[in-house]
């Protein structure tokens, strides 16, 4: 599934959020299509090894946008992103700097890459343009324009509370270097297997079942996929307009169940208490939280997802099939994994 990588500091979050934003209502990315470490449902999940998960993400088709600054330049993380994309060089790569970082510096570092101002309109149309590109989808100037403002318009202070440069210890450059030649080496031997897989289900498909394929694809009215396409942007975009604490108890509402209190103390707790206490989630006294339906956000979120939820439940055997096909999920929002890739 084409995503775009969004490669940054975790501390330039409030940045990349913004730069999400304007990528999302201006070409139209869903959240599924994104892959960045700081989002919720987009980064690498608690538990998964680090290596693996960016290997299995860079082998997809991945448009990758790195946001350089200070805080990216000592990151190792940062660092092994960067590497994973040079080894990975059939990825659509589109670097930006902040002033605060000397492009001249990363001559060094990013040979023969163009590196861009993200804080020029030309470079924020050119990025536009070339995602609309990868996604297939119409670049609209005057759209993508007004977004553009938007984005110039909270930059000033985005820049102003970035964090401060600081020295590297050489230790944790060796960390990097490690990492980045360990994803060298899976890489090259995803690609080689992704290559083989390919080309065997290109026979399969050719000797087998192509016209299995085709003829599930006739038998699923044009307008019902059109529908969960359709059903699918609305609810996203509402889900991505409440917190994460609210947008994670959905599932359990769509199956009439309180959301779990998490262990006290934790980052999670902490995120649920914050919306009980400002109220789009409520405290069922029997350890679980429910969504709070009188927040407007909360009940346009609640409502697209049940709205989408009730057309998938009258999907029959085949348009079932298409959607696991097309999604890599059950048509079940009501699974928590099905859901979070989803929304």
């Amino acid at each position: 599934m084409p995503r775009v990588f969004l490669s940054h500091a975790a501390v330039d979050k409030p940045l990349i959020d913004d730069l999400k934003t304007m990528l999302q209502r201006a070409i139209g990315v869903q959240p599924s299509e994104f892959f960045y470490s700081s989002g919720r449902g987009t980064g690498v999940p608690a538990g998964e090894n680090f290596v693996e998960y960016i290997r299995s993400m860079m082998v997809d088709s991945t448009f990758v946008v790195a946001v350089i600054t200070p805080a990216f330049r000592n990151s190792e993380f940062c660092l092994a992103e960067l590497g994973a994309v040079w080894l990975a060089a059939d990825k659509d790569f589109y670097p930006v700097c902040v002033p605060a970082v000397d492009r001249g510096e990363l001559k060094a570092t990013l040979t023969g890459i163009q590196v861009e101002r993200i804080d020029e309109r030309a470079t924020l149309a050119d990025l536009l343009q070339r995602v609309a590109l990868y996604f297939g989808r119409e670049y609209n100037a005057p759209a993508c324009d007004e977004e553009i403002s938007v984005f110039m318009g909270t930059l000033s202070t985005r820049l102003a509370t970035l964090a401060a440069p600081t020295m590297v210890p050489a230790s944790e450059l060796e960390v990097a270097q490690a990492t980045i030649d360990s994803l060298g080496e899976h890489l090259s031997k995803a690609r080689d297997e992704v290559e083989a897989e390919r080309q065997r289900g290109d026979e399969i498909k050719r000797a087998k079942t192509l016209a299995e394929i085709e003829e599930i694809e006739r038998s699923i009215p044009s307008d019902i996929r059109e529908q969960i396409v359709s059903l699918l942007a609305t609810a996203g975009a509402a889900v991505y307009a409440v917190p994460t604490a609210v947008s994670d108890a959905l599932p359990f509402e769509l199956r009439g169940e309180g959301m779990p209190w998490p262990d006290y103390g934790s980052s999670e707790h902490d995120g649920i208490a914050r919306q009980v206490d400002d109220g789009r989630l409520r405290d069922n006294g029997d350890n679980t939280v429910s969504v709070n339906r009188e927040w407007p956000d909360v009940r346009k979120a609640a409502e697209a997802v049940e709205e989408l939820q009730a057309a998938l439940n009258h999907l029959d055997i085949d348009a079932e099939a298409w959607f696991l096909d097309k999604y890599g999920v059950p048509a079940d929002l009501r699974q928590g994994a099905a859901f979070r890739k989803l929304l």
